[in-house]
């Protein structure tokens, strides 16, 4: 009898979002103007994702150390919904990249966590999985750098391979924040399958992309790093202000004092 692998890809799929990438404004105070004016095409963009990037990870990075459950609870999610979002734009809504074995152009392969990895007596905490998720994101920030720089150099192939890269790297790292509320729900069934675990894996990266899909629709455009990181506001910062815990707002006060404008 043919025996079942436990999943350990997601499609990330070039149709999946209805509504476009999000496109910054041009300045509207005298300093935001002069400071965009300067950009070339696609600079501005570029570099409000790394900077958003720096915002995720404060989130991530203010929740772990903190009791709030809350503030856990919407790190996790705003956090792997951006990312997700992120993903698409950078290596899924044009189809960038060549075709992987197996996969249409349309599609993006991306991993789902692995729980196979270990056994039942040494599976990761929900706060290990959510401290190792922060870490990655160290990996995004840096390939969104590269993104900036290969902008500024010109397009070239080094853009095409510098975007697939942080759309993967942001893919990923969203399915690994995905599957942070089964790290103790995992520890406590020792006798659970490897195929369910993953399954599991795959329902909680499901429900990420639901989440994404359904506020992309509210906002008209996908949520994602950069415009979470746009000092001139949109309906995603906005909304995000206005629902975040009081510890992690303000973090990200002081998050966005110590950054520069762009």
């Amino acid at each position: 009898m043919k025996t079942t692998s436990p999943p350990k890809d997601f499609d990330l799929t070039a149709n999946l979002f209805n509504e476009p990438g999000y496109i910054p404004a041009k300045g509207t105070t005298t300093k935001l103007k002069t400071i965009r004016e300067g950009y070339k095409r696609g600079e501005l963009t570029a570099l409000l994702q790394e900077r958003g990037l720096l915002f995720i990870r404060g989130l991530m990075l203010s929740s772990e150390f903190t009791e709030d459950s809350d503030a856990k609870v919407f790190a996790r999610k705003y956090g792997a919904v951006m990312l997700l979002g992120g993903a698409w734009h950078s290596f899924a809504e044009d189809r960038l990249g060549p075709s992987e074995e197996g996969f249409e152009g349309t599609r993006r392969r991306l991993k789902l966590y692995d729980f196979t990895k270990f056994g039942p007596t040494n599976r990761p905490s929900s706060d290990s999985i959510h401290s190792a998720a922060t870490e990655r994101l160290g990996d995004c920030i840096s390939a969104a750098g590269n993104v900036v720089s290969a902008v500024r150099e010109g397009y070239s192939s080094d853009m095409l391979e510098a975007r697939t890269r942080v759309g993967r790297l942001m893919g990923n790292t969203a399915l690994h924040i995905a599957a942070v509320p089964l790290g103790d729900t995992l520890q406590a069934m020792p006798a659970i399958s490897r195929l369910d675990m993953q399954v599991s894996a795959r329902h909680e990266a499901e429900a990420v992309k639901n989440d994404a899909v359904a506020l992309s629709t509210m906002l008209r455009y996908v949520p994602a790093p950069a415009p979470f990181a746009d000092p001139l506001g949109n309906e995603l910062a906005s909304l995000l202000d206005r629902t975040m815990p009081t510890h992690l707002a303000d973090m990200m006060q002081q998050l966005k004092a110590d950054l520069p404008l762009v």
